[in-house]
């Protein structure tokens, strides 16, 4: 990479941060209509209705959301993104206002697991009615739990050389190995063999979808691995929802998205998630 190249992506990358910053890590998603309260009125908490407004508003070529009262908050998987990124900016630099940060996603995350449920687990922060189903705002999914169960494992690996990031009454580890608790637990699981399961996307329903479920597989994989779980059923439970999604790749290398009849379509970003996964699982 060229001084040229290199240097414009740095001013990108710093100008990127001042603008998340000086929103404070708060903002709109693609899919948050309904966290209008006018959207959310006009959709009757019907699905069908549900999907038409978060769509129209996804794909208007103006931003309406200001004008919906649709307000700017945080939302459980990025704030995991965020825990992630400036970890590996702070190992990167030893820049200590970077732990600053970390402490503040790590303590977010502490504060909004969503209750009720046998492990720690986070939703989205808006109703999502989808092809499937409709979870309200806060309802945990496997993705967003599985993203942020790994990130913490970043961060209780990098404690083991930097204590100072986590408090002495945190252990990141321990919230990740609550989340596979979440996920062996409380969602949902189809098979069509008693060597494979799949993990259900929600608690609420009984979707079968790749990316999500090998996921959910990655999550348990790297528990075991860093020896929050040391146990043989864990292990088998990786095995079999791997078995699952591996089995049902098509000839041309593909994923559907997902095996129930309206989620029957493919698209390479969700087939990215998969491989991603599978390529974590490996190692694992």
């Amino acid at each position: 990479m060229g001084d040229d190249v290199r240097n414009k992506l740095s001013t990108a990358l710093n100008q990127l941060d001042t603008w998340i910053e000086k929103e404070k890590f708060q903002g709109w998603d693609p899919y948050d209509a309904l966290n209008s309260p006018i959207l959310k009125t006009l959709s009757f908490e019907n699905r069908l209705a549900g999907i038409i407004w978060v769509q129209l508003l996804k794909r208007l070529p103006v931003n309406l959301r200001s004008l919906l009262r649709v307000p700017k908050g945080y939302n459980p998987k990025g704030m995991g993104l965020f825990l992630s990124s400036y970890l590996r900016k702070f190992q990167m630099t030893g820049d200590k206002t970077h732990l600053e940060k970390v402490d503040f996603f790590s303590q977010w995350l502490r504060e909004n697991i969503s209750p009720g449920y046998s492990g720690a687990c986070w939703g989205y922060n808006f109703d999502w009615p989808n092809r499937v189903f409709y979870a309200p705002a806060g309802v945990p999914t496997v993705v967003t739990t599985g993203f942020i169960g790994i990130f913490l494992l970043e961060l209780a690996r990098a404690a083991q050389n930097h204590p100072e990031l986590v408090q002495e009454d945190f252990t990141p580890a321990e919230l990740a190995c609550s989340a596979c608790d979440f996920v062996l637990l409380d969602l949902n699981r189809s098979s069509f063999a008693e060597d494979e399961i799949c993990f259900s996307y929600t608690p609420m329903d009984t979707s079968k979808v790749h990316n999500a479920n090998l996921l959910g597989g990655q999550l348990l994989a790297e528990v075991f691995q860093f020896g929050g779980q040391k146990d043989a059923s864990l292990a088998e439970n990786v095995l079999r929802c791997t078995r699952y999604s591996v089995r049902r790749q098509r000839s041309d290398g593909a994923w559907i998205y997902g095996e129930d009849g309206n989620n029957a379509w493919v698209d390479n970003f969700h087939t990215g998630y998969v491989l991603l996964s599978l390529r974590k699982l490996v190692n694992v």
